[in-house]
C-alpha cells in the first residue's frame, strides 16, 4: 500500500510539474523572456514535504528554511526537518545549479544532500525587445517548484522569493 501511495504522489509531483510554464499572455503565446543562471539570485524561503528511504522503508518527511541563490550557479540554504516525527534544526544545504533557457534547473548538492529538478514557475523583470532579445539579465524568479531525483527520495519542494 506504501509503495502505491508513494508511487501515486511522485506521479502527481510529476505531473505538477510537467504542467507548470512560464506565464502566458492574454492571446495564449508563451513568455518570450527566457531564463539563465542570473535568473536565479536572491533570498528565498521554501517547505519540502514527502517520504524518503531509510532502512529500506518508506520515512515522511517536512520542512522548512530560507534559501539563497547567489545568480551565478550557488545555493545554500539553513533548514528545519520532521523526519517521521524527529525535529532538527539549524540544517545547512549547498548546492550549485543550472539553469536552461526553458527555464528549467538542475540543482547538485555539494554537501552529500538531494539534488533537484527545478521549474521556475513565476517570472519577474524586463520584458524582451525585439531588437536586442531576451534580457535575461533582468529576470528573477517570484517561484520555483521543484522535485527531488535522487534515488530512494519521493519529494517536492516550493521556494518563493522574499
Amino acid at each position: 500500500m506504501k509503495r502505491i501511495l508513494n508511487s501515486l504522489l511522485a506521479l502527481a509531483g510529476f505531473a505538477a510539474l510537467v504542467t507548470a510554464t512560464p506565464k502566458q499572455s492574454a492571446d495564449g503565446v508563451r513568455d518570450k523572456r527566457a531564463c539563465s543562471v542570473a535568473t536565479l539570485k536572491g533570498n528565498y524561503a521554501f517547505t519540502f514535504n514527502g517520504f524518503t528511504e531509510n532502512n529500506g522503508q518508506n520515512t515522511p518527511l517536512a520542512g522548512a528554511g530560507l534559501g539563497m541563490f547567489d545568480g551565478a550557479g550557488k545555493f545554500s540554504a539553513n533548514y528545519a526537518v520532521s523526519f517521521n516525527g524527529v525535529t532538527s534544526t539549524n540544517n545547512t544545504y549547498a548546492a550549485t545549479f543550472e539553469v536552461h533557457s526553458d527555464c528549467t534547473a538542475l540543482m547538485t548538492s555539494t554537501n552529500g544532500g538531494d539534488n533537484f529538478y527545478l521549474v521556475i514557475i513565476g517570472l519577474e523583470g524586463h520584458e524582451d525587445d525585439e531588437s536586442t532579445g531576451p534580457k535575461r539579465e533582468g529576470i528573477r524568479a517570484s517561484e520555483i517548484l521543484g522535485v527531488d531525483i535522487s534515488t530512494g527520495a519521493t519529494w517536492t519542494i516550493d521556494l518563493k522569493k522574499q
